[in-house]
């Protein structure tokens, strides 16, 4: 009887054991449980195929566990690691950044073992406010052809406080335009942008959280809209010389920059590494520089190796830009210009920039770039011809001048008119000086220009404001008259 009841009591405690396995056994079907047991399997009992399947089988399972589905997709794409299916790991933790956009932790972890997902970590602010850096186009055969300026400055964004990059680019009136870009000024993140040219058209982004929208026209005003989620940041493309600028760079260093495109509506992950070291001679100097080639888009760039990071030269389809001027434009300041065997000089206020485009001995002509580029903005300063000495008055001299500009202009422009009640006669400096607006077509579209003309006694001036829409002349020849008033000549 008493082996009876050991028996039982054996049979008993077995059954119970039973149950508790079966209970047991049901637990582990649990999103959790069979993330543990995956755990288990994978790095205790060493069966990597068995432990892929109970990841797989949890994140299946898992549908409203998010938490515990995205560890199981991550821990699913480490076991494909280890098991060197590099490709299926990868698309694992691609997975997991699609499907559980919320689950950040394991989103950043994921991203980490997908090229071209991992976050740049960005450095210092490496410039100071009001920052510009301006470089000169050349063609293949060494000629200028333009320039481009890099600008940093504090600004307000509905009250807030923002980091505004500014980018002008200048070849010729057909290749000029300007950018903006908004953004956080401790993270460098985007929150607005526009880029805009006179003649091609222009584009605008918006960059609420995970989400860009982009707005673009033609030169018509035809208008179109374009919305897509971000699974990560995306810089501005306008933004990519001064965010790899900020960069930990060193030789050997290597990433990939996330880029946005406005006027395409495109994402671009944009792969760079720091090459090697060069030492650059270029019109600002001598720099040692990290040289950093952009195979994708087919460019290079030289960066200094101090902790400015300039940017020093940019090599991009048989053109070298390089760098001619470091600077501060602070607001309220304005910057004098001056050649003193020239006899000229000349102010421009905080935003604008001056770009020659002579060198040497003769005529010196410039372009000044506004803060908006609405117009192109022309300065010439020659040395008066003999036969103008000959001119006793003043006032007449300064107008057979303007006319012979005008003269020039209608043929320059075959269908340049000017308005005849738009003569004006002034001085500057103290010199006789004379005004006229003229109206023109450029690429089928209505532009105005105006035109003032300075007489000294050995040095004559010609200062333009063209490429301008009708409607936003009065306002920016009210500017550009603040400049023209600055003039000083012989």
């Amino acid at each position: 009887m008493r082996c009876k009841m050991l028996s039982f009591g054996v049979i008993a405690a077995v059954m119970a054991a039973v149950a508790a396995f079966s209970a047991g056994a049901s637990a582990a079907e649990s999103p959790s449980a069979l993330l543990e047991k995956g755990i288990y399997t994978e790095e205790t009992v060493g069966d990597l195929d068995a432990a892929a399947k109970l990841y797989e089988k949890a994140v299946a399972e898992a549908t409203k566990m998010e938490a515990v589905a995205a560890k199981a997709q991550y821990r699913l794409g480490l076991c494909l690691l280890k098991q060197k299916k590099n490709d299926e790991a990868v698309a694992a933790f691609k997975k997991l950044i699609e499907a559980y956009p919320n689950q950040k932790d394991w989103v950043a972890k994921a991203k980490k073992h997908v090229p071209g997902q991992a976050e740049l970590m960005l450095g210092k602010v490496p410039w100071k406010d009001g920052e510009f850096m301006q470089l000169a186009i050349k063609a293949g055969e060494g000629s200028r052809v333009g320039a481009m300026v890099w600008a940093v400055e504090s600004a307000k964004l509905d009250g807030k406080d923002v980091c505004r990059m500014t980018l002008h680019r200048y070849v010729g009136e057909m290749g000029s335009g300007v950018s903006h870009v908004e953004a956080n000024p401790i993270t460098s993140e985007p929150i607005k942008s526009m880029i805009r040219n006179p003649i091609l058209g222009s584009a605008e982004a918006e960059y609420p959280p995970g989400e860009v929208v982009a707005t673009t026209k033609d030169r018509t005003g035809k208008k179109s809209v374009h919305k897509e989620k971000l699974d990560k940041v995306y810089y501005d493309q306008e933004q990519a010389c001064q965010i790899l600028r900020r960069l930990p760079l060193a030789v050997g260093y290597k990433g990939v920059l996330p880029l946005f495109i406005p006027a395409s509506s495109m994402k671009l992950d944009l792969p760079f590494e720091v090459v090697g070291k060069e030492t650059l001679e270029v019109p600002a100097g001598k720099f040692e520089c990290y040289k950093v080639p952009l195979p994708t888009i087919n460019q290079t760039l030289w960066y200094t190796t101090d902790a400015h990071h300039y940017l020093v030269q940019i090599e991009s389809a048989g053109a070298t830009i390089g760098l001619e001027q470091l600077g501060l434009s602070k607001p309220g300041k304005t910057r004098i210009y001056k050649d003193d065997q020239m006899g000229y000089s000349f102010s421009v206020p905080a935003g604008w920039y001056y770009y020659p485009t002579t060198s040497g001995d003769g005529p010196k002509c410039f372009v000044l770039l506004d803060p908006e580029e609405f117009a192109i903005n022309f300065v010439g300063v020659w040395k008066k011809e003999k036969k103008d000495d000959k001119q006793a008055d003043g006032k007449k001299a300064v107008r057979d001048s303007a006319e012979q500009a005008v003269t020039a202009r209608t043929k320059e422009l075959k269908n340049y008119k000017i308005r005849p009640d738009s003569w004006k006669e002034f001085t500057v400096g103290g010199l006789p000086a004379v005004s006229v607006i003229g109206d023109y077509m450029q690429v089928q579209q209505k532009k105005s220009d105006y035109s003032v003309q300075v007489l000294g006694q050995t040095t004559r001036a010609l200062m333009r404001l063209s490429s301008c829409d009708p409607d936003k002349l009065d306002g920016l020849r009210a500017e550009f008259d603040k400049i023209v008033k600055t003039l000083k000549i012989k």
